[in-house]
């Protein structure tokens, strides 16, 4: 108890540098390890980032508040078994199964380079050296439930061909839509001035010109001296405005005016990939990991408690509100470590 003491007070001491302020603040001390404010902070934006795209209103507030509530376990949880990974020495050739994996992940998505990766992972909100430390975290972990359970769990391959039979949409590939756009905005304008610089382009287009040409020369948005070109999307990751006019379109068209919160746009259609099923032979091992997962659950959260008691864990005053566990800090008391 007396070295978790005082990693915890160095770790409070080294928190504050020069003058009192603070650099960062520990949230959590799990063993010799301890989780940040910062890390808290970007599970949290996460979090609201996920429940905010499928809830709404009061839904999305109970949500996320559940959510909230257990948000600290998880991640506790998460640095337990990848403690107990390492100590087994589990964390030998991380990094190249890391690579081999994202380079799979590349290929089922159609994702062509590091960059292409790194810039759909900055739109996301995720740096791509957060999304390789994730990658590395969840194969320790698949290590370890992999070495603890897999002599009771076993999975038939029957299972495994019923599932894709069933479940077929999970592995179905979104179509992608690549576009171009002319935009002329609202901003420092009269709308009637806007209006009548977007019909000139149009115009243009329906007298044959190509939409690359128009777009540099009326276009007002970023994407003008590169012919309008936005990229690549999938149907979902579209407005609905410019999606419903996207899904009207042949390769080679171009839409109507669409008039937009601020200002007016067209969009042509570059080309298209069409939406397709993977193959049983491609998804056999995500499935057969999945079926293994949902089935070793139970055990697996009773591996987790086991590790938790043979733990040291306390989690600061301010924090708490962000895990729920028994009334261990009813009393305001460490938890005792072992």
């Amino acid at each position: 108890m007396k070295r978790y003491l005082f990693s915890l007070i160095l770790m409070i001491l080294m928190a504050f540098v020069g003058q009192g302020k603070i650099v960062e603040c520990i949230v959590a001390q799990v063993n010799k390890d301890c989780i940040t404010l910062s890390r808290l902070n970007k599970e949290l934006s996460r979090l609201k980032k996920y429940f905010k795209s499928k809830y709404e209103g009061k839904e999305y507030e109970k949500k996320l508040e559940e959510a909230e509530s257990k948000l600290l376990n998880n991640m506790i949880d998460e640095m337990l078994l990848i403690q107990k990974a390492k100590e087994m020495g589990m964390d030998e050739d991380l990094d190249l199964e890391a690579e081999a994996i994202r380079d799979k992940i590349m290929k089922n998505y159609g994702i062509p380079s590091i960059d292409a990766l790194k810039e759909s992972l900055k739109q996301q909100g995720v740096t791509y050296d957060e999304y390789m430390e994730n990658l590395k975290k969840q194969i320790l972990i698949s290590r370890l439930r992999g070495a603890v359970l897999h002599r009771n769990v076993k999975i038939l391959s029957s299972d495994v061909k019923k599932y894709y039979e069933e479940h077929k949409e999970e592995f179905r590939v979104p179509a992608v839509y690549h576009l171009r756009e002319i935009v002329v905005y609202f901003k420092n304008k009269k709308k009637e001035i806007a209006r009548k610089k977007i019909e000139d382009a149009y115009n243009q287009l329906v007298s044959g010109k190509d939409f690359k040409d128009v777009a540099i020369n009326f276009s007002e948005g970023p994407t003008a001296r590169d012919g309008g070109d936005i990229g690549e999307f999938k149907y979902k990751e579209l407005s609905p405005k410019i999606a419903d006019a996207v899904k009207k379109l042949k390769v080679g068209e171009f839409s109507k005016i669409i008039e937009t919160n601020y200002g007016y746009e067209m969009v042509q259609l570059v080309a298209k990939k069409e939406s397709y099923l993977k193959p049983f032979k491609d998804v056999k091992d995500e499935i057969e990991n999945k079926l293994f997962i949902e089935k070793s659950e139970p055990a697996m959260k009773k591996y987790v408690e086991k590790l938790k008691s043979e733990s040291y864990i306390y989690v600061f005053p301010p924090y708490r509100k962000y895990y729920t566990e028994d009334n261990r800090f009813e009393t305001g008391s460490l938890s005792e470590g072992k």
